[in-house]
């Protein structure tokens, strides 16, 4: 899947992120005690359904295209407005005034130079590649034991008892 989409989902998850904390009342410390591992979930969440399906489609297309058709990127102008949304959201607060665009441009694209960002398709298939080179040379006795499969209902039930724990763990705390 293209960067694009990584880096759209990233973008509204920090707006998201950003409008929660302009929204309590308390201090930033504060609002990370409560911030749970659930809140940032349905963050994730509701910043992944914020993605149009078009971004989502065309970064497949390049993939493995459908039809003959020309593949435009997703244009600057969808983040610029972002930022700007973001910006007229900011500056209604008094202390954060002094914020402008370049700041939050800066902000959304904090991750850009982290290691892991510009993997590239065909290094993840160079190395895969050599991974099944290295696995078809090793001994029949290294083999481990195929996982055990786990069916969907067991996984939603095993999510559910760890939102439960986590949950009380924050309760308690």
């Amino acid at each position: 899947m293209d960067q694009g989409v990584l880096e759209a989902l990233k973008r509204r998850f920090r707006k998201l992120l950003l409008r929660c904390v302009l929204e309590e009342d308390g201090d930033l410390q504060q609002f990370y005690k409560k911030w749970s591992i659930k809140d940032a979930i349905l963050s994730s969440a509701d910043s992944w359904d914020d993605i149009p399906a078009q971004t989502i489609q065309r970064s497949w297309n390049k993939l493995y295209p459908v039809d003959v058709e020309v593949i435009v990127k997703e244009t600057d102008g969808s983040a610029s407005q972002e930022s700007s949304t973001l910006l007229n959201i900011i500056q209604d607060f008094d202390a954060f005034q002094t914020v402008d665009k370049e700041n939050i441009e800066e902000w959304l694209s904090s991750d850009k130079h982290q290691p892991g960002y510009e993997i590239k398709d065909d290094t993840i298939a160079y190395e895969a590649l050599e991974s099944d080179q290295l696995s078809d040379n090793t001994d029949v006795s290294d083999k481990e034991e195929p996982l055990e499969k786990v069916s969907p209902d067991e996984a939603l039930k095993s999510a559910d008892c760890l939102l439960k724990f986590l949950e009380q763990e924050h309760d308690s705390s």
